[in-house]
């Protein structure tokens, strides 16, 4: 089932596709199982029909170590993009006129990222990734109606209306995965088995994110809640600062040391957000950490997590002052050359991080290269200086 699953379905040009998810500025079309990424300009809602004209690979300039784009999309079976489109129709279906009227209110960023998944830069991107803001609402209610009625029934109830919401919203990922873990409390009574159900049931239908963020992190708390024995709060912290620095190669320590908090916060506003005019500004104080794991880093990281669920030992927080040791064991000569589009940009680092030379820096005018290739590139080698700075040309900068 899997690999039919991942099969990628063959995208024609000149064909007519519904918008099925709405993200930052971009849509994703569907159309008999395939799928096309829509940039456009236009105002779109879901269950849009719309016309493509042309279609083109999704590219992104290959620099090693950074995100790449295209394979992100490749991921999730999205291989072509298009930014030449023509709405055939707009939708009027219940989907669609929720999301516009959701759109229109004052604290529409926060409601479209806790109900959407659509990012917004006011909420840590992990609590919209993970999917708290809808399980911790779903928690919140289950905690207060099973004081009256029978739980069992409860969670019956709950998972109808969780099937409802993701047909009316988006199933994300989290939202998926979450699903079918409620969906196994109401299959099995040992919680291997309900762990073991949703492994087996998520990787049938998303082959591809496995290893994605929203499915390991929940997975990996939810073992250290079963198997764990004492000092909980802080393996669970230890376990979310290294998928942090894992995945997003940065972490902010606010966010991490108020975890808790700000899920049960987030789940509140999820309940009762949309009823609210305005929302205080949720941004969080910037107190942030980088640092780019090797695999030293993470064969100490998985070597801590499986101790911890047997055992935890204080000795085990050695890990913490891996990342600042790190980067002075490496005793190879280092160069690096990023490609940013009409140039080249290249970074020397000496042996033991003893000093670091950058050539060019490559700025122009319809694209800030420093902040999207080359300022990522530097946090994620874990270089927070440079020492000398050397421009063969003029060049432009801003």
């Amino acid at each position: 089932m899997s690999c039919i699953l991942v099969y990628p379905k063959e995208v024609q040009q000149q064909d007519t596709y519904k918008v099925t998810e709405i993200k930052k500025g971009y849509y994703i079309g569907k159309n008999r199982g395939s799928k096309i990424l829509i940039q456009t300009d236009l105002d779109l809602s879901f269950q849009d029909e719309v016309k493509v004209k042309h279609i083109e690979p999704i590219h992104t300039d290959d620099n090693f170590t950074l995100f790449s784009f295209a394979k992100y999309n490749e991921n999730k079976n999205i291989r072509f993009k298009t930014n030449s489109v023509e709405i055939i129709h707009k939708s009027t279906s219940f989907k669609s006129r929720l999301y516009n009227y959701l759109k229109l209110k004052p604290n529409s960023s926060i409601v479209l990222s806790l109900y959407y998944g659509i990012h917004d830069e006011s909420i840590d991107e992990i609590y919209t990734m993970l999917g708290y803001g809808y399980m911790s609402a779903y928690y919140i209610v289950l905690h207060v109606l099973k004081r009256k009625w029978d739980e069992t029934r409860i969670r019956r109830i709950l998972l109808v209306f969780s099937v409802l919401f993701g047909h009316f919203f988006v199933f994300t990922l989290a939202f998926t995965r979450f699903i079918l873990y409620q969906l196994s409390t109401l299959l099995f009574t040992s919680k291997p088995n309900q762990m073991a159900f949703t492994i087996l049931c998520f990787g049938m239908i998303y082959p591809n994110q496995v290893l994605s963020i929203s499915f390991v992190c929940p997975l990996l708390l939810q073992l250290v809640s079963y198997f764990c024995t004492e000092h909980k709060w802080i393996v669970q912290k230890m376990v979310l600062l290294g998928l942090m620095f894992i995945y997003f190669k940065k972490v902010n320590l606010i966010s991490l040391l108020f975890f808790n908090v700000f899920r049960k916060l987030y789940g509140l506003i999820f309940l009762f957000g949309f009823t609210v005019q305005d929302l205080i500004h949720l941004k969080l104080p910037d107190l942030t950490i980088h640092y780019a794991p090797r695999i030293l880093f993470i064969v100490l990281f998985i070597i801590f997590y499986i101790q911890c669920l047997k055992h935890f030992k204080w000795k085990f927080l050695w890990i913490c002052i891996v990342p600042f040791l790190e980067i002075y064991c490496n005793p190879f000569f280092q160069v690096y050359t990023l490609n940013i589009g009409q140039a080249d940009c290249s970074v020397i680092v000496e042996p033991f991080h003893k000093s670091v030379v950058m050539i060019d820096c490559g700025q122009n005018l319809y694209r800030d290269n420093v902040e999207r290739i080359i300022m990522p590139f530097l946090e994620n080698k874990n270089i927070h200086a440079i020492d000398t700075l050397i421009l063969t040309h003029d060049d432009f900068w801003c």
